[in-house]
């Protein structure tokens, strides 16, 4: 806590309020963004309530990150070419869905690219 008088410790942090009547048409700051991982492009996270759309495509995102994370686990030893050749096609399915989650991503607004 911040002593007002001596100027001592650190003054306490300001929090932020989010004011639901507010027009959301610009840029939400930066911790109100939402990364659509398939695509590197970040959506307002108030847009997902707004619009269903933006929540689908949240939704489809997530769970093609589980999808993808649980597929790179089960990664087969060299040596298990039949199990090997299996989840390559099993890679190129999940690839071919990261592309569908792309162009989803081209029909709702975007405030940019992540980092």
């Amino acid at each position: 806590m911040h002593d007002e008088i001596t100027g001592q410790g650190r003054p306490a942090p300001r929090r932020k309020r989010f004011a639901f009547g507010k027009d959301r048409s610009t840029a939400a700051p930066r911790g109100d963004l939402l990364r659509i991982v398939s695509s590197g492009r970040l959506v307002d996270v108030y847009d997902c309530f707004d619009h269903p759309s933006t929540s689908m495509l949240a939704a489809e995102d997530a769970v093609w990150q589980i999808r993808r994370a649980d597929w790179q686990a089960r990664r087969p030893h060299r040596w298990q070419l039949a199990r090997r050749r299996e989840w390559r096609e099993e890679g190129r399915l999940i690839e071919e869905k990261r592309l569908r989650l792309v162009e989803l991503t081209g029909a709702v607004r975007t405030v940019g690219h992540s980092a």
